[in-house]
């Protein structure tokens, strides 16, 4: 009888290591009836560096500098593939370090108190507020992290500093690729079409060194070849994540918000643009 009673238990336990998983009918999404996006909190994809604290302070296993770092779920990767949704171009305040650090908010770069930190700088691009607390210009992807064939999870990328020209150049590739149409008019694709290949490479100055944003298009570093189905699923959920984000419904995971992305060393000098 305990025999019986101990297989059917190895039935009812998904294997180790695998995803696919029975779901009985009737038992698909029970539980989550109120939920909706704002219940989601949408992370970051960071680059971990050396003074990185799951590097540093040995906060997350097998950290180590250079690879990607998911802030809610904490895993790690060497790369990953992500669908960019939509950009977004903002200044987001820091406390200072004699403060104890940490995200304070994010202001449109037209709000006034990014105006009134702009007239009053002593320094180009150093930016205060009366509080003391520092103004980054901060350029961000979002979008979802997905496998070979299926979207995983939503995802924010945060480029400042250094790491702005990276965004730029291929935000650019982006923007300039257009698709000849039947009638021989030439569109710009939907940036959500787009799969791209995210990770990380060393950079240095004199000033010091770092692991700074390598973004490509993931098939053999083309933007043609990259180019999804609009019926793939991965396509889709880049739309649903725009349609959010545009909505005001995107929940960023501010609270664990890394002070540098692709960069811990911008924050003791300015490295090259």
């Amino acid at each position: 009888m305990a025999k019986k009673k101990t297989t059917a238990k190895k039935k009812a336990v998904a294997k180790r290591g695998t995803t696919a998983v029975a779901v009985h009918e009737g038992h698909t999404g029970k539980g989550f009836e109120n939920q909706t996006q704002k219940d989601i909190a949408i992370p970051f994809l960071t680059v971990l560096q050396a003074t990185s604290p799951q590097v540093a302070e040995h906060t997350v296993k097998g950290a180590k500098p250079g690879m990607l770092f998911n802030t809610v779920t904490e895993e790690l990767s060497k790369e990953v593939l992500f669908v960019p949704s939509v950009t977004e171009n903002c200044f987001v305040e820091w406390r200072s370090r004699d403060a104890g650090g940490g995200f304070v908010g994010k202001h449109s770069i037209t709000s006034d108190v990014v105006k009134k930190a702009q007239a009053e700088a002593e320094e180009f691009g150093k930016l205060k507020t009366p509080d003391g607390n520092d103004l980054v210009e901060t350029f961000y992807y979002y979008g979802v992290i997905c496998d070979e064939e299926e979207p995983l999870t939503f995802a924010v990328l945060a480029f400042k500093s250094t790491q702005i020209k990276a965004y730029r150049r291929f935000n650019t590739r982006l923007s300039m690729f257009q698709v000849k149409q039947k009638d021989g008019r030439k569109v710009r694709p939907d940036m959500f079409r787009h799969l791209m290949r995210v990770s990380s490479f060393p950079e240095k100055n004199e000033k010091g060194s770092w692991h700074g944003w390598k973004l490509e298009c993931a098939e053999d570093n083309k933007v043609s070849a990259s180019l999804l189905a609009e019926d793939d699923p991965r396509a889709q959920q880049g739309e649903n994540c725009y349609d959010m984000v545009v909505a005001g419904n995107a929940k960023i995971d501010y609270a664990n918000a890394p002070e540098t992305n692709g960069g811990a060393a911008e924050d003791d000098f300015d490295g090259p643009f």
